[in-house]
């Protein structure tokens, strides 16, 4: 039988609504199998499979979450998919407090070579900047995402850039 349209349990979790503190705690639990597990994270590194939405959407909106909304007055449902927004904060009483679009400006060329040697030898690239020269060398990146988000209509949505 196909598995094609059958759930995912480990998406289904992923997506599961919990205060910021549930997640953090969630995401730990995550990090503690990974300690001891190469496989799972030299995955988690090279953001394979559900790894890249877990560090590239759902840990900034909980760490967002556990700074804007410190009391675990709401929960944080991660949206998986194409739907213009990464998750939906929600208030207790189940109002919509906000949705929020994520977006990491990065230079993914390195980032790719050093992940791939932190894998392979243990360890990756070291850089050394002086202050404020890693904002200016990510100029590039932040104004090309800035124009593709401002090409699309985010108004009911925050954009938190990482």
């Amino acid at each position: 039988m196909s598995t094609k349209n059958r759930p995912d349990p480990v998406l289904e979790e992923l997506q599961n609504p919990r205060t910021p503190r549930e997640f953090r705690d969630y995401i730990d639990g995550i990090r503690g199998l990974a300690e001891h597990d190469a496989d799972l994270r030299h995955a988690a590194m090279r953001k394979q499979g559900l790894f890249k939405q877990l560090v590239e959407e759902v840990m900034p909106v909980v760490d967002y979450a556990l700074n804007r909304y410190p009391e675990d007055g709401v929960r944080v449902a991660p949206i998986l998919g194409n739907q213009g927004y990464d998750a939906e904060i929600y208030r207790l009483d189940g109002s919509l407090a906000e949705r929020i679009e994520v977006t990491i400006p990065h230079d993914g060329a390195w980032e790719s070579t050093d992940t791939r040697l932190a894998v392979s030898r243990g360890y990756g690239q070291c850089r050394v900047f002086k202050p404020g020269e890693e904002v200016r060398l990510l100029k590039p990146c932040l104004l090309e995402v800035a124009k593709s988000k401002a090409a699309k209509d985010y108004t009911d949505s925050t954009i938190l850039f990482v």
